[in-house]
């Protein structure tokens, strides 16, 4: 949980399996399961439904051009 917690924190930073790995105390392969196993996707799947949340809301509220929400 605490890792989800840090993504949503987090979610725009570019994050590598080994740093969040070390971050957590764990490897790589232990944190994916149970990630996993918890949440029913991927850590990377995660990522991408937050961010895709995010460009949602700036192209909603900010009427930002679609271009200018993907380099965000």
């Amino acid at each position: 949980h605490s890792l989800r917690e840090y993504l949503k924190k987090n979610f725009l930073v570019d994050h590598s399996l080994d740093n969040l790995a070390r971050t957590f105390g764990t490897n790589t392969t232990n944190l994916m399961s149970q990630f996993k196993k918890m949440f029913g996707m991927s850590i990377f799947e995660y990522l991408t439904d937050l961010r895709m949340e995010h460009a949602r809301l700036l192209l909603e509220s900010d009427n930002q051009m679609v271009c200018e929400v993907a380099r965000t």
